[in-house]
């Protein structure tokens, strides 16, 4: 079976509004302008909100001594140490590292804008950490079905008031996001046992 390309994942949003099919991106349609207005941020937003195991990886945080130079009065006795925010990543998950990896207790970490040097900053208690985190996956090859279906319903949400003028139709599409989003949820906790990780949030899988 063929994988669900981008406009696949558009047709299926504007079938649930009741929308007319769009042959592609690029044609002059109202239909077309609103999913190119909407693709991103509905995809940024799933990516951002759900638990897609094709979207989780594990990488090793470079130390930020920028930050750690020019900010230590501001977090000192609270965070011990500064890591640069992946450049891909939509959301954090899990700061750890080998001595932690398999402990119960989640570390704790915040992440803070540096105005000064224009970027993103990871504050934690861990050395050497690695991190878990959601990256900015846009290859639709890579999608996987839970991912579409949410992906389809949210493209929807946010599409539905300039294309149906209707807010309950929006709100409607919102409710199925979510219930979708939780299947997808349920269904990625069978690919992922891990006791080291608390069970009161959600479960998150390296990209296979």
């Amino acid at each position: 079976m063929a994988l669900p390309s981008k406009t696949d994942i558009v047709n299926a949003a504007l079938g649930h509004l009741k929308q007319r099919k769009i042959a592609n991106l690029t044609e002059n349609s109202i239909q077309a302008l609103e999913a190119n207005r909407c693709y991103e941020i509905a995809r940024r937003e799933v990516l951002r909100s759900g638990d897609f195991g094709c979207s989780i990886v594990v990488k090793t945080l470079a130390e930020n001594a920028t930050y750690e130079a020019s900010a230590a009065g501001v977090y000192a006795g609270k965070w011990l140490y500064a890591y640069t925010y992946p450049a891909n990543a939509i959301a954090i998950r899990r700061i750890f590292n080998e001595t932690t990896a398999d402990a119960q207790q989640r570390n704790e970490f915040t992440v803070i804008y540096d105005d000064m040097h224009n970027q993103k900053v990871i504050l934690c208690n861990v050395y050497q950490a690695l991190c878990e985190y959601t990256f900015d996956l846009n290859d639709v090859s890579l999608f996987d079905p839970s991912f579409v279906v949410a992906f389809a319903f949210r493209l929807a949400y946010e599409m539905a008031p300039n294309l149906t003028g209707d807010d309950a139709i929006a709100d409607s599409m919102l409710k199925l996001y979510n219930v979708s989003a939780s299947e997808a949820d349920r269904a990625g906790s069978y690919e992922n046992y891990d006791t080291s990780q608390s069970k009161t949030t959600s479960s998150y899988q390296d990209c296979r």
